[in-house]
């Protein structure tokens, strides 16, 4: 218990606002067939094409004058933010690794190391 709390805590220090999702940013699914999108937890509706549902994206935060992040959630349940065009926006938060495994006081291996068979 004192490692769970203690990895809730590195998670909260060191988690910057910025890459988490909120309920009022624009989300763009993809079940692997279709893309989904929903901005301000309005289901805005499914697409076949990438590029249709950004352009739905666009449309629905100019005609809101309201221009919330954007995340791209794929059919494996990861999850980044993407800018107007697309494109995944890399910040500091989202290219640093941690150093939390490295002083051996919380292993989720369990001593085994993260790709161990035993």
């Amino acid at each position: 218990m004192k490692k769970l709390k203690k990895f809730e805590e590195f998670v909260n220090e060191n988690i910057n606002e910025s890459v988490r999702m909120d309920r009022e940013d624009c989300i763009l699914s993809s079940d692997g067939n279709k893309y989904s999108v929903s901005c301000a937890g309005e289901f805005l509706g499914d697409f076949v094409e990438y590029e249709t549902a950004m352009d739905v994206i666009k449309d629905w935060r100019e005609e809101n004058g309201y221009y919330p992040n954007i995340w791209f959630v794929s059919d494996h349940g990861n999850s980044w933010k993407i800018d107007d065009n697309g494109e995944e926006i890399k910040t500091s938060e989202t290219e640093e690794e941690t150093d939390f495994f490295e002083d051996g006081d919380f292993d989720p291996a369990g001593g085994r190391g993260l790709h161990s068979h035993e």
